[in-house]
């Protein structure tokens, strides 16, 4: 009897949660009482710690035991080393990291209080990523592709041309950042007429729509092709008013640390009060990004990824950096049963 001829064709590659794609940097911190604008202050913490904001995400995310994958660009030096390093050891695949010879990894100098953050961003190795580091074939094994910023045009460039590429089954999750706000909504516009889920904060959104309301700036965003729109808005007493959308007889103000829509709903969150052992919030935004896409792909209601990703943003504040202090899945689960009752996931 002649035995079966083996078969040539490879199996289906295995879909990934989310693969992220944007710039990769290491973060050097300043924690400082109180951030001058023009003027002197001495730094209380001065540390370095693994970045990018995309990056960032998707590190979190496979904390929480989701499937992630990360492309991008570092140099060929002791710094891109520890970032690709870091990512693996949580599982994100990196093996389609750009590794870029005769150029530094990208640097984000931060300076940081406990409630705000400058960011300065040396882009280094995020420079040279071209199309030929694009896997297209690879972000399409994906069921979110999470993009977030790079500081040359180019890269937008590259990141319009992978978008315009992927299948309906690729869901696009976009957190613009305030180098892509300032690009405007015409720069943006490819991107947003694809994305599934937008995160921006307050600035950002106002900078991005030129809109101060937020709930006018979630408007002009859902017009523009966004599916939801969610829009954090910190913890601080100055910046977590919105007013509700109610009769204008009836208006109140409310107390709110997120607001989420779709078009045909909203949700307006009250913040989680920071404990007294918070530190800086460098990342906490590209933790809660990650929250809400846990939710998302759980298939849970927008109000329940908004909760879930401020749990993890909260949980990331208790140690320095953007990494250190989040949360594993028992931990999230754990607090969310605290803040809110049963636990939906």
């Amino acid at each position: 009897m002649t035995p079966p001829v083996p078969s040539t064709e490879l199996a289906p590659a295995p879909t990934l949660d989310v693969i992220g794609f944007g710039a990769m940097n290491l973060d050097e911190i300043a924690v400082v009482p109180r951030i001058v604008v023009d003027g002197e202050t001495r730094v209380r913490e001065l540390y370095r710690r693994p970045g990018g904001s995309a990056a960032n995400t998707v590190y979190a995310l496979a904390k929480l035991g989701m499937t992630t994958g990360h492309v991008g660009a570092v140099g060929d030096d002791a710094e891109g080393r520890a970032l690709v390093a870091d990512l693996t050891s949580v599982g994100v695949d990196t093996r389609l990291l750009a590794v870029k010879h005769g150029v530094p990894s990208g640097l984000v100098r931060a300076i940081a209080d406990s409630t705000r953050r400058s960011l300065y961003v040396y882009p280094g190795a995020n420079d040279l990523f071209s199309r030929r580091d694009v896997p297209l074939s690879y972000l399409r094994r994906a069921r979110v592709l999470h993009l977030t910023s790079f500081v040359n045009p180019k890269q937008l460039a590259l990141q319009v041309w992978a978008v315009r590429r992927m299948p309906a089954s690729v869901k696009i999750s976009f957190a613009p950042g305030g180098l892509y706000a300032a690009r405007g909504m015409s720069a943006l516009r490819p991107i947003l007429e694809r994305t599934r889920v937008l995160f921006a904060n307050q600035d950002e959104a106002g900078t991005l729509t030129r809109r101060k309301d937020v709930r006018a700036a979630a408007e002009v965003l859902l017009r523009r092709g966004c599916g939801i729109v969610v829009i954090t808005l910190g913890a601080g007493a100055e910046i977590d008013r919105v007013e509700s959308r109610e009769p204008r007889s009836k208006r109140r103000k409310v107390r709110a640390g997120c607001y989420v829509t779709d078009s045909r709903a909203e949700e307006i969150l009250p913040p989680i009060v920071r404990g007294r052992d918070s530190v800086e919030s460098v990342g906490a935004g590209d933790a809660f990004a990650a929250g809400f896409l846990y939710g998302l792909l759980k298939n849970r209601p927008p109000r329940e990824c908004a909760r879930i990703g401020q749990l993890v943003a909260h949980c990331s504040l208790r140690a320095p950096g953007a990494r250190e202090g989040l949360p594993t899945l028992r931990e999230v689960r754990e607090a969310y049963r605290r803040h809110f009752g049963p636990v939906p996931f």
